[in-house]
C-alpha cells in the first residue's frame, strides 16, 4: 500500500501520533515487531556488558 497525502489526511490522529487502524500490512506489523525486538536488545546490551570474555561466552 502506497501512503499518499490524502490518505494521511484521513487517518485518525491520536497524541501526535497517526492511527492506521485496519489499514496496516503484514509488511508494517512485520517491521513494526523487528523495530521493537531490536530497541529490546540495544536496551539489553546497554544494561548488560560483560566485563571479560569468558563471562561473554557463559551466556
Amino acid at each position: 500500500m502506497v501512503w499518499t497525502e490524502e490518505k494521511l489526511n484521513k487517518l485518525s490522529v491520536n497524541g501526535g501520533f497517526l492511527l492506521r487502524g485496519l489499514d496496516a500490512t503484514r509488511l508494517e506489523t512485520f517491521i513494526d515487531a523487528a523495530y521493537a525486538t531490536k530497541n529490546c536488545c540495544l536496551c539489553r546490551l546497554c544494561v548488560f556488558q560483560p566485563a571479560i570474555y569468558n563471562e561473554l561466552r557463559s551466556l
